[in-house]
């Protein structure tokens, strides 16, 4: 700054920066200044100096000696200190090989003596050294990264530095010098540095003639094979660099001798040029027998250096060559290929082949330029590949349209490849595809799985305007397909298209014919029931799935509500899958709340789930409380699967009054008789406690007669509650008479025997499957209960009936008992006292109990 401090200044402070304040290394700076010219002549002056004096080719040379003079006295230590620094010195690290090459290549005098005296063997070493890290920085740039990491080697040698950077001086030093002092062998002109890579192949890789000729001429080995690389035919035929390419097959270079990887590489990058010099030297070496097959992928050599193969290895250069080339969807390779086949000596068949393969690449990537080449040529394209799909398919769902056009005059079977087609191109939403396809004659049938289905991703994915398309090319009845599809996604939008489009919510095979005005056919269907629908409707398939939104929309186009007798309505969808919403918005709408649907009314249904919400909601508007199925009324339903809050409601909330539409007084509701027996004894069997006593409370008789197992008490033993027996013999239950269909003494005597395990009859809690419920077995009680059980009645005030009973058992099952009482005392003396009179009635009075 005190160099220019006639031509810059402070712009707030204006002070001459030759008296402003120089801050310490690293300190901060809080000024907030920014710097200027001093005047506005300065500007003209400088720029007329660049343009005299500041040439790329000085340019390049002054900042190429400036970084070799700072990296003269350069060590590991303060290189590695020097990348963290971000200074000079690290941009000298990294960069002076590109200025050097910039120098020479512009004419700049640098000489290679200077090089060697700033950059000395010492320095060029720990320059080498600290090289990785610093091109590891360098993604941001990555040529010059690469490069840098092409002049890695070990040892460290400047002929490597030299060939990626075009150094041609320092490359004639290099060899000059091993030349003289007998050192340039085979292994040198050959060696490879870090990456594999000999110096020919540097040089034939970043295009350098010169150096290419240069070492040629000094020996090196054009056909040598790089271990992680390619020989330098094949680098420079993958880079584009002609000249260097027919240099090097002037001067012996074997196409062949890398497996024909030269020819592959130069049709994958397009080098058409490249290709055809390529192409004819590799004919000439299968002719005259000069093709090292060892190095052909799966060829084999025999004792001759003869290979059987020759035709198969030609045959995959050609096949590997055109699918490169369609992959980069250069049509003039294409061409190339196709006017030389007969250099790789191919037959019809092998030829059909590799144009099928290439085929596949071309729609793959949308290159209808190499499409078209193929098809002319006499591809076909009538063909499938191990994964079904077609050339027409792979175009198709890529939305390549211009190869799709292309394809279609030369498919034979329409219906075939065209159908699988428009799946796909509809499913990824390309419109105008699927325009083509059924502009060219692709057909619907929405009658048919695979077409519903094409109409039903649509729908899926909310692809308006193509639904909007496909819809018109297909007959009406295909509306109450995709509205249904519609309701179940959740897409209002795309419901509201189908509604205004003329969908209806019901669509019958009645409907169909009679838009069509078949009345034969309508007369055939009516009498065969045809006004039944087939499937669910798009309302219950809205309220299944909860969409108010769709719901409300539906209704609002007079959807029907309680379409079905005997089958489950929109209501019963909606309570099944718990959608309180739903069931407000439908019963707002007057569906019917007693509608009995296939498995009972929408309380029942409630009452089963245990979904309370929708209880409540159900029975303000009006759901009879009394209704029954097959498992009897909600009230039981709910006590069977231990809903406390759902009996509770229906008792204190619901159930304290006469119903005055179906007549049961509070007190016969809960000791109504229904299939599975009294609200109690499905508690009872349940054992769920809470409810029981919530029943009795509430003025429920413990003793009534009724159901599978008879009373609540017997209901109890039979399914193992423990403690709900005990409950029960509190409350006086003390009824053991045999009236149920369930006899639980035979029951509890084949547990007593172990012959035959009592399994009660399966329930089935739980959650909804569709229409279908899952069945859960209740847990199985271990036999001990029936112990507790016997000895709690024998010791209570209980008149006990035991006809059929096994008193042998019985009296083994006591003594066992009594083995393992710690207390001493014995049960076994009751026990046979109370079997030996298996039909009699037996009190036990305070002393016995004692």
């Amino acid at each position: 700054m005190k160099v220019c401090a006639n031509f810059i200044v402070w712009s707030e402070a204006g002070a001459d920066l030759s008296t402003s304040e120089i801050l310490e290394p690293n300190a901060p700076d809080t000024r907030v200044r920014t710097v200027q010219f001093a005047h506005a002549t300065v500007e003209d002056y400088l720029e007329s100096r660049l343009e005299e004096e500041y040439t790329k080719k000085s340019t390049h040379g002054h900042v190429a000696e400036s970084c070799l003079f700072y990296l003269k006295d350069i060590d590991r230590e303060r290189a590695l200190e020097a990348r963290e620094e971000r200074g000079f010195l690290n941009y000298a690290l990294a960069y002076w090989p590109y200025h050097v090459s910039e120098a020479c290549a512009n004419g700049y005098d640098i000489s290679i003596a200077e090089i060697s005296n700033n950059f000395t063997d010492q320095v060029f070493e720990e320059w080498i050294s600290v090289l990785l890290p610093i091109a590891r920085n360098l993604s941001q740039d990555p040529i010059t990264q690469e490069k840098l990491l092409d002049c890695i080697s070990l040892p460290a040698d400047r002929i490597f530095l030299a060939c990626a950077w075009d150094i041609c001086d320092l490359v004639n030093v290099v060899v000059d010098m091993r030349v003289a002092a007998g050192s340039w062998e085979d292994s040198d002109r050959n060696q490879t540095n870090t990456n594999q890579a000999t110096p020919l192949y540097l040089a034939s890789k970043y295009g350098y003639p010169k150096i290419v000729e240069l070492l040629v001429d000094s020996g090196a080995d054009i056909n040598v094979e790089c271990k992680k690389q390619d020989g330098a035919l094949e680098v420079a035929s993958s880079r584009g660099h002609s000249k260097i390419v027919k240099y090097l097959l002037d001067m012996g270079g074997k196409v062949s001798a890398h497996g024909g990887e030269a020819i592959r590489l130069a049709a994958s990058k397009g080098h058409n040029e490249i290709l055809k010099l390529l192409v004819i030297n590799f004919e000439e070496e299968l002719k005259n027998g000069h093709v090292p097959l060892h190095n052909f992928s799966g060829s084999r050599s025999n004792e001759n250096g003869e290979n059987p193969d020759l035709g198969n290895t030609a045959q995959k250069v050609f096949s590997d060559a055109m699918k490169e080339g369609a992959k980069s969807g250069k049509g003039e390779v294409i061409k190339t290929l196709l006017a030389q086949k007969q250099c790789f000596g191919l037959n019809d068949k092998l030829l059909a082949e590799a144009m099928k393969d290439a085929l596949i690449h071309a729609v793959d990537v949308g290159s209808d330029t190499v499409t078209n080449r193929l098809l002319e040529a006499g591809a076909n394209p009538n063909f499938r590949d191990e994964e079904g799909a077609s050339p027409l398919d792979i175009a198709a769902c890529n939305g390549h349209f211009a190869v799709v056009k292309s394809l279609l005059p030369k498919i034979r079977d329409l219906a075939d490849y065209g159908q699988s087609a428009l799946s796909l191109a509809a499913e990824y939403d390309h419109y105008t595809i699927v325009k083509l396809l059924l502009e060219r004659g692709v057909t619907l049938h929405f009658s048919q799985p695979k077409d519903i289905e094409i109409l039903r991703k649509a729908v899926d994915k909310n692809y308006s305007e193509l639904i909007k398309l496909l819809l018109a090319h297909s007959r009406e009845e295909t509306y109450g397909i995709s509205l249904n599809e519609a309701a179940e996604s959740g897409d209002e939008s795309v419901v509201d298209l189908l509604l205004l489009l003329g969908a209806t919510a019901e669509h019958t095979q009645l409907q169909e014919q009679a838009m069509d005005d078949h009345f034969s056919a309508i007369q055939h269907l009516l009498d065969h029931d045809a006004e039944r629908p087939q499937g669910p409707s798009s309302l219950q398939k809205a309220a299944a799935a909860g969409h108010e939104l769709i719901v409300s929309l539906l209704l609002k186009h007079k959807a029907p509500i309680d379409l079905r007798p005997n089958e489950d309505s929109a209501l019963h969808k909606a309570v099944i899958n718990n959608h309180p919403s739903i069931v407000e918005i439908l019963l707002n709408h007057h569906a019917n709340v007693n509608d009995p649907g296939s498995s009972g009314t929408p309380l029942l249904l409630a009452a089963k789930f245990g979904y309370q919400q929708i209880v409540d909601l159900l029975l303000k508007r009006g759901a009879n409380i009394d209704a029954e199925n097959e498992n009897g009324t909600a009230l039981e339903i709910a006590a069977r699967r231990g809903h406390f809050e759902i009996v509770e409601s229906l008792i204190l909330e619901h159930g304290s009054t006469k119903d005055p539409v179906h007549g049961l007084t509070p007190k016969e509701r809960l000791n109504r008789k229904g299939p599975q027996g009294t609200p109690l004894q499905c508690a009872a069997a349940g054992g769920y406690r809470e409810i029981a006593e919530l029943l009795i409370a509430q003025g429920a008789d413990v003793n009534v007669q009724s159901g599978p197992y008879g009373t609540a008490l017997q209901a109890a033993v039979a399914e193992g509650r423990v403690d709900m027996v005990k409950m029960l013999c509190s409350a006086r239950a003390t009824d053991f008479s045999i009236t149920g269909e369930m006899r639980w003494d035979r029951a509890t005597s084949a547990w007593i025997t172990n012959e035959h395990p009592y399994t009660p009859e399966p329930r089935t809690p739980g959650l909804p499957n569709g229409n279908n419920f899952q069945t859960t077995p209740p847990p199985t009680p271990p036999p001990i209960w029936y112990h507790e059980t016997l000895l709690l009645c024998i010791h209570g005030d209980c008149e006990l009936d035991f006809p059929e009973l096994n008193s042998n058992a019985v009296k083994r099952r006591a003594e066992s008992i009594d083995s393992k009482n710690s207390t001493g005392k014995k049960i076994v003396g009751v026990v046979e006292k109370f079997v030996a009179r298996p039909f009699a009635v037996i009190t036990i009075d305070s002393e016995r109990r004692s």
